[in-house]
């Protein structure tokens, strides 16, 4: 009984303010989730990388921390980059953070006139600007017909942004400012791609979760404030889905 009752207190834990929802099927208050569970399960595929990179908040001091990332970046980012197929476009989004939010960074590519799959997604947990910058750029000079890139410019990601777009260009670049009216323009047609199985996801819980957490209110879609404890433990607001919706718009881009 105790194991039990340890085993229940930590699944509850573990889904936060959806924990009603998603185990005790009590429907939110309001317009509810915008995506549903089920939706994002038919689009994932086992086969698409997750990678993660996670610091300690005392790591922005370290000074071996650029060689420790390059050795990361050689040891576990270059080989998924190198195994994507060379003759797809692709294209990238960025949600930012640095302490108490994750960067994820997502990629996809064109697999078809129709249909674009993850080549990968990376979550950064408290990552120092100038490594999530030397990854960020990494990633950008290696990507096969790298097409276009949306990132997330409010706050801290403003610099972040902006340091992108003046490497790579307008052509290759936007700075988006997340509002209430980008979101209300932008997230219909994401919906619509997991709708039509025109994007292909990784088969991942915490992919699950971010997306739940996009709520309507007043009739406009947009990301809600509660949290969720991720599959690495630590707390998790919507990333990846704000991540996928600026690759998704991306990916749109002429």
């Amino acid at each position: 009984p105790e194991a039990e009752a340890k085993f229940r207190a930590d699944l509850v834990a573990q889904y936060g303010e959806g924990a009603d929802e998603e185990l005790f099927c009590i429907p939110k208050a309001g317009s509810g989730a915008y995506f549903s569970r089920t939706l994002i399960e038919r689009c994932q595929s086992e086969d698409i990388p997750v990678l993660r990179f996670s610091k300690p908040l005392e790591w922005v001091l370290d000074d071996r921390r650029i060689d420790e990332a390059r050795t990361w970046i050689a040891d576990n980012l270059k080989p998924v980059i190198d195994s994507l197929p060379t003759d797809k476009r692709t294209v990238l989004g960025q949600d930012f953070g640095r302490t108490g939010d994750l960067s994820v960074i997502w990629v996809l590519q064109e697999e078809s006139a129709q249909r674009w799959k993850t080549g990968f997604t990376l979550e950064l947990r408290c990552i120092p600007f100038d490594v999530q910058q030397l990854i960020l750029f990494f990633i950008m000079d290696e990507l096969p017909l790298f097409h276009h890139s949306k990132f997330d410019a409010r706050g801290n990601g403003q610099s972040h942004a902006e340091a992108a777009l003046q490497k790579y260009g307008p052509n290759r670049v936007e700075c988006v400012m997340l509002t209430a009216a980008w979101y209300a323009a932008n997230f219909p047609p994401y919906r619509n791609a997991y709708e039509d199985k025109a994007i292909l996801v990784p088969a991942s819980e915490d992919i699950i979760a971010d997306h739940r957490r996009v709520v309507l209110t007043n009739g406009r879609p947009g990301v809600d404030d509660g949290r969720d404890k991720g599959s690495d433990g630590q707390y998790r607001h919507g990333d990846s889905a704000v991540a996928g919706l600026l690759a998704w718009a991306a990916t749109r881009q002429e």
